[in-house]
């Protein structure tokens, strides 16, 4: 009878030690989450990264060719460097949601029109790079963006003033 006593004790403290570890790694989890979240925040909200953004935001150009003769690294170096960057910090922040490292869901109440309006504004360039064998470099962009108008859809918003589900080309 002891030692029944003694087993079933061993298993509840067991158990009550796997339950306590899984639950300090979800914790921990979420702590990272918010904490790359907030930094992410911070620096889409500083002013020069505003001021980047509405500037290449605002480019006009026709097609992939224009852009580059316009504003590629041979004609305006400044103006590349800043496109680039935007472009990145957008891929980087679709590369966050597709790891899990933040949730879509707090990209997309916090502001999902930046890197939303900024997809399709420059998706005929991106098109174009790809089709010249210029790698696959906005993957993660692409995730965001269908996972955005997938978190519309579900949510029953308007998608960049259409609603998705009407325009599922876009």
């Amino acid at each position: 009878m002891i030692e029944t006593i003694g087993f079933i004790l061993t298993g509840l403290g067991l158990t009550a030690s796997i339950v306590y570890y899984a639950n300090t790694l979800q914790n921990a989890n979420k702590t990272r989450q918010t904490q790359v979240l907030q930094r992410s925040l911070e620096h889409l909200s500083n002013r020069d990264t505003n001021l980047d953004w509405w500037t290449v935001f605002e480019l006009e150009w026709k097609d992939y060719d224009d852009l580059r003769a316009k504003y590629g690294p041979s004609s305006d170096m400044e103006t590349w460097a800043m496109i680039n960057t935007v472009w990145n910090e957008m891929n980087g922040i679709g590369y966050l949601v597709k790891r899990g490292v933040i949730d879509i869901e707090s990209v997309y109440d916090f502001g999902g029109g930046r890197p939303s309006y900024m997809y399709r504004k420059y998706k005929p360039v991106f098109d174009e790079m790809r089709k010249r064998g210029n790698w696959n470099r906005f993957e993660a962009w692409d995730y965001l963006y269908g996972e955005m108008r997938r978190l519309s859809d579900e949510r029953g918003d308007t998608f960049l003033g259409i609603k998705s589900r009407e325009k599922s080309n876009q």
